[in-house]
Formats: structure tokens, C-alpha cells, sequence
């Protein structure tokens, strides 16, 4: 590992270089590279500087002059090519400023762009300071990498030397536990299962090393450190207490045994003295993936490159009196001189004292993929010592979470034959390690990893995780490996992200739509880093089936996942959708970790991710021409309803337009105004669409179109509530289908030690649920693991505040006591004041646009158990209980002779007993008549005099009525109103009904609160406060596109033949109301042996239109614009015309023998580059040609 102090490096005139020198530092009286001031005149500043050594490491530090500052800055490392190869929105929660740490450095000149978050889009202004660090490979502080593993240096450590080798077993397990963390109960229980199957005997030996915790368990002698052992048998003790039997080998004390020097010394001791003719290596702790596996809390660093651990890895604290201090000079100690951590808590030593003097750093260390490749080449090259033929490892069993990964395989390969090992997180017990032993013991001749693989998977799969409660389980996973196949794999997904490599600009576009839908291992956890290499082939191949090259290497991909799986089972709700290895592939450009790129073995991979994240990422900087370039969505409210208050009975509805391309996700946000000032984030929802995989199953995916997306969502006006059964209060959570997350931190009760942990929560769907489990988040990297938080413990939400971007920073929330059942929560109504709800749209790489309303919440004297939707276009908003369905179309609600199926909207109690009915009368004048036709139409027969009412003001009549539907009887009650049609301006009657199961419900219990509660609102008056910006046209029928609403079309006399075609080569204009000097045409052309391709058509429409009237003309560019929907040729020139000029552009597509052409001029001026950014682009990118191929000719 690599551990640099924060030096001071004053670079030569030539190394840095700025626009304006320094900037504003004398002005603001301090001492930086670099100062300036960021508002909407200037969003970002451009900075150059120059590595002059090749592998230097970069440190940019970009901070705020004025310590109340708003200003939110963003940072981009740009290289010699234009590529961004760094960035940083926030160096730490809470903390808004940027720095950058950027490894390895070629060198070269390099960019830094400083800047606020969304650049020209941000809304954030303030004065910034700029600090540029470039520390030479000569300086840089590094650790001894040599791990010395003579008898010598192991005895330095405190493993026992012996004499003689005990005598050559068939095997030796090797068990390697790291439980200095919150996974030590769990670690312990592993080491007990071995002692539970008979632990070590003559033909099989179990070497473990347990390093245990100060803080989390207490039993077993509460000892602390890193002990050897030779596991014994053992018994289950009667009070289900886990008590160890097994006597220790040796005590190695504080041992960081996240690191891979102290793995490669257990490894070479046990085999060194516990020879066998095979070996297995099991692993337990956290785990992350690509970034390693097996973590330490111990205190084990200082601040500049000064150590807490000894040369053979144990701790020690420098005594010196001189006090450590961090990377601007100041002390790290308390008021007193005691050494504290990070959050000003004193460190104490191992026998409780507190430190003086100085500072260590507390941090969580990994064995990292690199340490672990140096580790096992020692093991195996002491396997060899002993016998020259011995090649790998048998197996490896992973017990951590995420190490069925690509990165982790694609080292491990090289030393094991097999694995066993999950892409999700593990939970306890974990995999079994009596099955295995028992199994190992009763097959030590010849055992078939493949065989207890299958049995380990199953035990864990079908068996363990049942017990544990909640729909979690449904996302869990297992896998056997074979190892010895995945080379091939390896080379699949090189060879894929060389085929995106060799067109990354063009590809980048299927990449983001596939990745946007892929399944996300943890996702329900709040982590989207680590994908499904399986699920996201499948999904390029969905999207792009033409590209051939790029298909034909994703199923080369499938092709070896099928090969590498020996066996592989998971919960119910992903079997179907995964292939069980997780890949790095983060959502967003920000969470690229630049370390990924020194650690991983995938180097094409690696590349394909960074030309990825270049290609669709707005650069403003570059101040090239627009060309379909990356840009930040925008988004227009269109309208909204309510106007005034909302409530859970009228609840909020809001209609969007985005404008974009490229986009990934949105989310509906609601968040909450307090007192303070400050703006607090209280739910979100992602907004998605219903569709079926390429397996059949039902998924609910992320769809939006390029272009224009109009979408309509609501908020219920209920928020959700977390308690422990003492405290309650309003919490954000993240809400998927089945499953609820809640981000915090815990504490022991008599520690000052805090714990990042992801709470999961059951979700019934409808009211709430509770805790499932706890996930554990190291500090440092993504390290997970499923963990128990002790009874009693402190846990404290994280709170965020909003941005006025939309963005959120987490700080210090509520506090919550732990109970033994953990913490439950439901949806509530809204407590009554102001909130903001917001669209949050989010395109490939992290670039968002953002809108909200401010809404007015009135919940008060509301039955809480009550929930509400409405039909904008019909008028209404219609009650019901928190446990019914939501109001959805029912197509085959009943069967009229005359007309067929006849579909209702409904609401339903869970039993489908009692329900609440929409349906609809043919256009009438009168009440009575409304009654007549809506009960012909919707077959039911009224048995009751019609009774005049007044609902919500309106004039109703009321009436009984029974029915037959689905074999059953029913009966309700129904009142019918008039409304108009805000289309066609028709009257019609709405008839709302409490309806029941004969038998089994009943209507009349529900029909006051319907009468009560319906709110009744004119949708004429709806419809005419849309405020569209843009409109849905076509030119001929064929072609799909928005338009801004307030251009006009202008399409000549003679466009259209004798039948009302549209005749081909007649030109469609459409121009701004009072600029016709802009304009965007469209025609078709039928190609013939004179018109063979699109592009000679450009051709055309250059010497045929733009030519006309002009003194000259002069052709900029010929374009390939590779589109979400057709791949376009496009011509970018300029003319002038009159002694105007203009910017002309081009667009030809060819579709089954139709090629449409689309051509634009803007004069050229200060505005040419928003007019095609902003509308024509936005049209071309989302035209849309839905033409069918001709048909095959007939057969003679």
C-alpha cells in the first residue's frame, strides 16, 4: 500500500500556468496556487500544469475562501488528450469542496477544470482557492512491499518454529479469519463449525488464525489480537453459546492482518509446517470485490508516512512527545495532549490507557488484489519447495461478501482450481464449514469440489437463509466456480470492451442504455458500483442487435459464464435475471475510483469505462461547436394539481416534460422545509416502466426517451416513520419493491467507535415493515458484510439536505435505541406544512437537471389509514384505504353482449371483497340518462329509486344497483355526476360505486367515506393550464416527433397527391412565431437508381436548396450522428445569403427504401449554438420512423 504526507510542492514557472496568473489570491489575503471567484459569468475556471515525471502522484485541492460559503465546486482532471481521467464532486460527507488524488501520473500537460457542480447549469456562486500538489516518484513514501517469510522473520512476528514439519497430511485447510471488525461473532462461529465436524486429524489438518476485536464480543476469554490455531473437535454447548475448545498455537498480538504480508506469512507457516499434498484456502471477513478482501479496524497509521505498526506488523505508537499532525500543520491531539482519531475521541493502547501525545490515523485497511497476487505466489512457491510438481490450490472458499467477482476470479484464477463464493452479500451462518468438513473428511481420496460446492450452495440458499426473516433473502447468492476455465472468460469480456474500445464514441449510447437496466448487485443496499457481467451483455444484445461485432462479443461472454458455472443458486426474485459474477461498472462518473485502474487485471475493461464516462460527459470547456453533444437534461413543469393545499385524500400530481439525451433514471423527490431554513430530503421514487426481460420475466425497467419524455407522477402525501418502539420519527428511505433501506450509524453503548451500516427493511408493498439486516460499510472502500447490532446500541440516521440542484449531503440525524427485533417503519400521512416535490432526472455518467414545486401539506382531522388517487383528464379524485390497490385499469371487468369485454377502473380491498368502482356513461345531458347508459354499457341493474345528492357540490343522483361478474353477485351503491370531456368537449356522466361480494363484503361500510372524501374538479380547466413546451407531430404518418409548441408549420398547398399522401421531395418547414429566418424542413425521398443513398441526398438538398439565393457556401463538416433511433448522415455548412450568414445543417436516414431528410439553418451569431443545442438536435434525436420492411416477394 502507498501512503503519502501532504507536502508542500512549489512548482516552476513553467510547471503552471492559468488564466490571469494567480487570480484574486492577494485580494483575498491568502496563500494558494490559484484564487477566483465562480458565479454565472464565470462557472468554471481552466488550469495547466505539467508532470514532469512519469508516475508522479497529482494532489488538487480545491476549498472555499469564506468558511460560510454556499459555493458547491466540482473538480475535472483532463488529460493531454481531452480525456477526463479524474473527478470529485465532494471530498467527504458533508463536506461540498473538491479534491482530486490522481496515482501514477503519465507525463505530460494536464487540464484542471475548477468549477460548481452542473458548471453553466449549477446555481451555486462563491470564492474558491486552488492548491495544486505534484509529488515526484522520488519522494513518495511507500511501504516495505518485501514480504519476508524466512523462519527468522516469521519468529519475529511470534509464529512457533519447529524443528521438524509435522508429518504430510492429504490436506490442509488454511483458514484465514479477520474479525478485528464488527464480523467477529460471525468469524467465531465459523472457527466453531470447524470444531463441531472433529476440527484437525491426521490425514486432514485445519490451520486457522483468528484476529479478534477490542470492542464486539465478549466471550471466550474476551481476548484480543491475532491468535494461531490447530482447530479440535468441539461440542455444541446446551445455552447456545459459542465456546471454542480448541487450545491456542501461538499469540501474535496486534496483528493488522488486512494486509497481504501478514496472509503470505500465515500461508507459507501452515504450509511450511503442515505439509500436505493438497491445500484449501478459506477466507473470512469483509469483502469488496475488485478492491480485496479481509479487513482490519486496528489503528495502524500515522499522518505523514509515520507508522503504527513495526516492521513486522505490529502496533506501536511513537512516543517521542513530538505530536503527529495532519496535512496542514495543525496538532492532532485533544485539549490535553491525548492522541484522538479523526472524530476527536482519545485512542487508548491495548491495556485501556489513553495515548499521549500525537495522533494515529483510524483507518480500515484491505488486502488489496495485488497484495493477495504477492501473498499467494509466496504460498505457492512454497508449495513447490516441498513438492515441484504441485500447481494450485484445490479450492478457496470465500466467506465474504461480493467475491464472486470478475476482478477477485481473474487473479485468484492463476492459483486455485475452484471457488466457492457469492456476488451478493453473505449473511449468516455464512457457508457451512461442518458440511465441508464433514464431506472432506468422508471423501479424502478423491473429493469432487463440484459435488460440496452444490452442497454448500444448497445449504446456504435453501436452507439457512429461509430462516432469517424478510424478503431480502430473495436477492441472495451463491456460486461454484471453476476456475481453471475462467481465463477463457477473462478474455470474452477483454474482447467485448475492445470491440466498445474501437468505437467508443458510437457505442457509448448502447452502454448507457444497457447499463441503466442491468441488475446491480447491493443495490438494495444504496450501492450501484458492482453489475451483473451476465444481465448487462444481456441487455446490450437487447438493445443493439444490429451491431453485429458487439453482439456476437457479448454472447461470447454468456457463452463462458455458462462454461465457468459449476453450480449456482440464488433467491427467488433474481434466480432468473443474474449470472452470478459482479463486475465494476459504477452509475456514475464521480464514483469511477481512480485505484480501480492499478488494481484490476482487466485492462480493456478499464479503458472502456474511461472512454465511456468521456464520451458522455458535457465538457463546456472544450467551446466546440455543439453536435449532439453531452448536455444536462432539462426539465418544464407542465402543470400540476392541486393548486392549493394537498393532503392524503388530494394528493399532488405533477406533469413534466424532460428535454435530454442519454438519460439513465429519474426520481420524484419530496423534501421538507424547516424552520432553520434548511431543506430536507424525505422520500424518492424512482420512476419506472413496466416491461418484460428477454427471459419473460416481469421487470420494471428505466425507459426514456431521446429527445422530449412527458411524464405525469403523484405523491401520495404520506411519508415514511422509523421507530424502535420509543422514538419515531420521519426518515428518508430508499423504497424498492419488496425491500426498504435506511443509511446510518451505529455505536455500542460504551463506545465512542461509530459504524457506517445499512439497515434493510422488509416492505409489504402497501403499509411498511421491518428490519431483515445490517450491512456494514467500511470506511475506505466498498468492504460489506452482513453484520448484528447489539441490543442497547446507539444508531443515528444520516439526514440530507437538500441542494438547489437536487442533490443531497448527508449530515447527523435522529437517534434511535437498538431493540432485539431492530427498528420498524410504515408510511404515514405528512406532517401539514411546505415541501418541495421535484423531478431529479439523471443522464449516463451523473449529469442531472432538476425542478421542483413548492406544495402546502394539510393532513389535519384525516383519517391516517385513508389514501387517494385522481383522474386528472376525468375530474376526480377518489378515496380509499391505505390497503387497497391502488386505482388501475381492469380490462375485463365485466361482459356486455353487445359490446364485449368491458374494462373499469377499480380499487380493491386485499380479499377483492369490497372495491371501489370508476365507470363512465355514453355522452348525455341529464342524470337520469347518464344512469340509463352507463348501466346498459357497464351491465349492472339498478334496484333502487334515483335520490338527488350533492357531492362535493356538485348535483348527483344515488342509487343501488346488483350485477354479475366473474360467476359472483354483487351489489353497490353509486352516485352519478356530469363532466365535460376536455377533448372533444362531449358531457358524459361519471358514476362512482361502492361495490361487494355478495356474501363476503360489504358496500355499505365503505360508501360514506366515498361520498365524503370524493374530490370533484373540472378537467376542462385542468387541460388548460398544461403549459407545454413542446407537441407530438408527424409529417406523414410514419414518423413520430416533438416539436416546440411554439413553432409553426408551415407545409405548402401542392404538398399532399389526389388521395392526400404526402407527395415525396416536398418540404415541411417549421419556423419560431417570429423568427423565420430559423427553420427546420423535413421531407422523404423514394430512392432510385438516381438517388441511391442518404447521402447523396445531403447532396442534393446542398446544391438543390441551401445553394439557391446564395453568394456563397461553403461545406464545414460531413457528421455521422449515431442516434438512439437511426443512425443519421449529416452535412454542417455555412451560407450566405444577402450578406447574412447562416449555419446550415443537413440530416439524411434511410429506411427500408424511404430515405428521410431533415434540414436546418439558424443565422450565425451569438445564439446559433443554443438554437440547435436546445431544439433542433432535441427534435432530431428523438424522430422516430416506424416503417415495416417490405414484404417478402411471393413464392411461385
Amino acid at each position: 500500500m502507498l501512503f503519502i504526507g501532504y507536502i508542500t510542492f512549489v512548482p516552476s514557472d513553467s510547471d503552471l500556468f492559468a488564466q490571469g496568473g494567480t487570480g484574486k489570491c492577494d485580494e483575498f489575503g491568502v496563500e494558494a496556487d490559484f484564487c477566483q471567484t465562480i458565479d454565472d459569468a464565470h462557472p468554471f475556471w481552466e488550469y495547466s500544469f505539467r508532470v514532469r515525471n512519469r508516475g508522479s502522484l497529482v494532489q488538487v485541492d480545491m476549498s472555499h475562501i469564506e468558511a460560510d460559503s454556499e459555493l458547491d465546486t466540482y473538480l475535472y482532471l483532463v488529460d493531454a488528450n481531452g480525456n477526463i481521467v479524474a473527478e470529485n464532486d465532494d471530498r467527504r460527507r458533508g463536506d461540498p469542496t473538491s479534491f482530486i488524488e490522481y496515482p501514477q501520473a503519465a507525463s505530460g500537460v494536464y487540464r484542471i477544470i475548477a468549477g460548481r457542480y452542473g458548471l453553466d447549469s449549477g446555481d451555486t456562486s462563491g470564492n474558491f482557492q486552488l492548491n495544486i500538489r505534484i509529488v515526484p516518484p522520488s519522494e513518495l513514501v511507500i511501504t516495505d512491499t518485501s514480504y519476508r517469510v524466512t523462519d527468522g522473520s516469521l519468529l519475529d512476528v511470534g509464529y512457533p518454529i519447529y524443528s521438524q514439519p509435522r508429518p504430510k497430511a492429504k490436506w490442509t485447510i488454511l483458514a484465514y479469519y479477520g474479525g478485528d471488525n464488527n464480523l467477529e461473532v460471525g468469524l467465531i462461529n465459523d472457527f466453531h463449525e470447524f470444531e463441531l465436524a472433529g476440527g484437525s486429524n491426521e490425514e486432514m489438518r485445519i490451520i486457522a488464525l483468528l484476529d479478534r476485536s477490542l470492542e464486539y464480543d465478549t466471550t471466550n476469554g474476551d481476548w484480543s489480537g491475532a491468535q494461531l490455531f490447530e482447530i479440535q473437535a468441539g461440542v455444541s454447548s446446551e445455552d447456545g453459546l459459542v465456546v471454542l475448545s480448541s487450545q491456542m498455537i501461538a499469540d501474535l498480538g496486534y496483528l493488522n492482518t488486512a494486509s497481504g504480508k501478514a496472509l503470505a506469512q500465515f500461508l507459507v507457516w501452515g504450509m511450511r509446517y503442515y505439509p500436505a499434498e493438497n491445500y484449501i484456502l478459506t477466507l473470512g471477513s469483509h469483502g469488496a470485490g475488485w478492491q480485496g478482501v479481509i479487513t482490519d479496524d486496528s489503528v495502524y497509521i500515522g499522518e505523514n508516512g509515520v507508522y503504527a505498526l513495526d516492521e513486522n506488523g505490529k502496533l506501536y505508537v511513537d512516543d517521542t512527545g513530538a505530536p503527529l499532525i495532519d496535512e496542514k500543520g495543525v496538532p492532532l491531539t485533544d485539549s490535553s495532549g491525548f492522541l484522538v482519531d479523526f472524530g476527536g475521541r482519545r485512542i487508548r493502547n491495548a491495556t485501556g490507557q489513553e495515548i499521549f501525545v500525537g495522533r494515529l490515523k483510524l483507518a480500515k485497511d484491505i488486502i488489496t488484489g495485488n497484495e493477495l497476487r504477492q501473498a499467494l505466489t509466496f504460498a505457492i512457491e512454497e508449495a513447490k519447495s516441498q513438492n515441484p510438481t504441485f500447481d494450485k490450490f484445490a479450492f478457496l472458499i470465500n466467506d465474504a461478501c461480493l467475491m464472486s467477482s470478475v476482478e477477485f476470479f481473474a487473479i485468484a484464477k492463476d492459483y486455485f482450481n475452484y471457488a466457492l463464493a457469492s456476488p451478493e452479500i453473505v449473511v449468516d451462518p455464512a457457508h457451512d464449514m461442518n458440511l465441508f468438513t464433514t464431506y472432506m473428511n468422508n471423501n479424502i481420496n478423491a473429493p469432487d469440489f463440484g459435488v460440496i460446492g452444490r452442497d454448500l450452495v444448497e445449504k446456504y440458499i435453501t436452507q439457512d437463509i429461509l430462516l432469517r426473516q424478510g424478503s431480502g433473502t430473495e436477492y441472495l447468492t451463491s456460486v461454484v466456480t471453476n476456475l481453471r476455465r475462467f481465463a477463457d472468460l477473462e478474455l470474452a469480456i477483454e474482447s467485448f470492451a475492445a470491440v466498445v474500445n474501437a468505437k467508443p464514441e458510437v457505442r457509448a449510447l448502447t452502454v448507457g442504455l444497457a447499463r441503466s437496466n442491468t441488475y446491480v448487485y447491493t443495490n438494495f443496499a444504496n450501492s450501484n458500483t458492482k453489475i451483473d457481467v451476465g444481465s448487462f451483455m444481456q441487455r446490450v444484445i437487447a438493445i443493439a442487435p444490429d451491431d453485429t461485432e458487439l453482439v456476437d462479443a457479448a454472447n461470447k461472454v454468456l457463452e463462458e459464464l455458462r462454461h465457468v458455472v459449476i453450480y449456482a443458486d440464488a433467491g427467488a426474485r433474481v434466480r432468473d435475471r443474474i449470472y452470478y459474477y459482479n463486475l465494476f461498472f459504477p452509475e456514475k462518473s464521480k464514483d469511477l475510483d481512480q485505484q480501480y485502474f492499478y488494481e484490476t487485471p482487466l485492462g480493456e475493461w478499464s479503458r472502456m469505462l474511461r472512454n465511456y464516462f468521456a464520451a458522455v460527459t458535457p465538457k463546456p470547456w472544450t467551446g466546440d461547436p455543439p453536435f449532439h453533444s453531452p448536455v444536462a437534461p432539462k426539465i418544464n413543469v407542465v402543470t400540476r394539481y392541486p393548486a392549493e393545499a394537498v393532503s392524503i385524500v388530494n394528493p399532488f400530481y405533477i406533469e413534466t416534460e424532460t428535454v435530454g439525451r442519454n438519460i439513465a433514471y429519474a426520481d420524484l423527490t419530496v423534501d421538507q422545509l424547516q424552520d432553520d431554513g434548511t431543506i430536507t430530503r424525505m422520500y424518492d421514487r424512482r420512476l419506472l416502466t413496466s416491461s418484460f426481460d428477454e427471459n419473460g420475466n416481469f421487470v420494471r425497467l428505466n425507459q426514456w426517451n431521446q429527445g422530449v419524455t412527458t411524464y405525469l407522477q403523484n405523491w401520495s402525501v404520506a411519508l415514511p416513520i422509523v421507530t424502535d418502539g420509543t422514538n419515531t420519527h420521519f426518515e428518508y428511505l430508499n423504497i424498492g419493491e419488496d425491500i426498504a433501506a435506511l443509511e446510518g450509524r451505529y455505536r455500542l453503548p460504551d463506545s465512542q467507535i461509530w459504524n457506517d451500516v445499512t439497515v434493510t427493511l422488509s416492505f409489504d408493498g402497501i403499509l411498511g415493515g421491518i428490519t431483515q439486516r445490517v450491512i456494514n460499510k467500511a470506511e475506505g472502500n466498498s468492504a460489506l458484510a452482513v453484520i448484528q447490532i447489539p441490543a442497547g446500541s446507539i444508531f443515528q440516521t444520516y439526514k440530507y439536505l437538500v441542494t438547489g440542484d437536487g442533490r443531497v449531503s448527508a449530515v447527523e440525524g435522529n437517534s434511535y435505541t437498538w431493540t432485539e427485533d431492530g427498528l420498524s417503519w410504515k408510511f404515514m400521512p405528512a406532517l401539514s406544512g411546505n415541501y418541495n416535490v421535484g423531478l431529479l432526472v439523471t443522464a449516463f455518467g451523473g449529469t442531472t437537471g432538476f425542478v421542483r414545486e413548492l406544495v402546502t401539506v394539510n393532513n389535519e382531522g384525516i383519517a391516517p389509514n385513508l389514501r387517494a388517487e385522481t383522474r386528472p383528464d376525468v375530474g376526480v379524485t377518489i378515496p380509499r384505504f391505505e390497503t387497497w390497490t391502488p386505482l388501475s385499469f381492469n380490462p375485463n371487468f365485466a361482459v356486455n353482449p353487445d359490446y364485449g369485454d368491458v374494462g373499469v377502473y377499480q380499487t380493491n380491498d386485499p380479499e377483492n371483497s369490497n372495491l371501489v368502482v370508476l365507470m363512465f356513461s355514453f355522452p348525455t345531458e341529464s342524470l337520469e340518462e347518464a344512469v340509463q347508459t352507463a348501466s346498459e354499457y357497464n351491465v349492472f341493474t339498478v334496484v333502487s329509486d334515483l335520490t338527488p345528492i350533492t357531492v362535493d357540490g356538485r348535483d348527483a343522483l344515488e342509487f343501488d344497483y346488483t350485477r354479475d361478474a366473474d360467476g359472483e353477485g354483487r351489489s353497490g351503491r353509486a352516485f352519478v355526476f356530469i363532466q365535460s370531456d376536455p377533448v372533444y368537449g362531449d358531457n358524459y356522466g361519471i358514476v362512482l360505486a361502492s361495490e361487494s361480494v355478495d356474501g363476503r363484503g360489504n358496500f355499505e361500510a365503505f360508501y360514506p367515506t366515498l361520498r365524503e372524501y370524493v374530490n370533484i374538479f373540472d378537467p376542462v380547466a385542468y387541460e388548460n393550464s398544461r403549459t407545454p413546451l413542446w407537441r407530438v407531430d408527424r409529417l406523414m404518418g410514419e414518423e413520430l416527433y416533438f416539436v416546440p409548441t411554439s413553432w409553426v408549420r408551415h407545409t405548402p398547398e401542392d404538398a399532399q397527391d389526389d388521395s392526400g399522401t404526402m407527395k415525396f421531395g416536398v418540404w415541411t418547414r417549421y419556423t419560431p412565431a417570429d423568427d423565420t429566418s430559423t427553420f427546420l424542413a423535413m421531407t422523404r425521398y423514394l430512392l432510385t437508381s438516381d438517388v441511391e443513398t442518404g447521402v447523396n441526398v445531403l447532396s442534393n438538398i446542398i446544391t438543390g436548396q441551401a445553394l439557391l439565393g446564395a453568394d456563397s457556401l461553403q461545406v464545414i463538416q460531413n457528421r455521422v450522428y449515431n442516434g438512439r433511433y437511426h443512425t443519421w448522415d449529416a452535412t454542417i455548412y455555412r451560407v450566405v445569403r444577402g450578406g447574412v450568414s447562416y449555419i446550415g445543417r443537413a440530416y439524411g436516414t434511410t429506411v427500408h427504401g424511404i430515405t428521410y431528410a431533415l434540414w436546418a439553418e439558424v443565422p450565425e451569431d451569438d445564439n446559433t449554438d443554443t438554437i440547435y443545442r436546445d431544439f433542433i438536435e432535441t427534435i432530431i434525436d428523438g424522430y422516430r420512423i416506424f416503417v415495416s420492411p417490405p414484404a417478402p416477394p411471393a413464392e411461385s
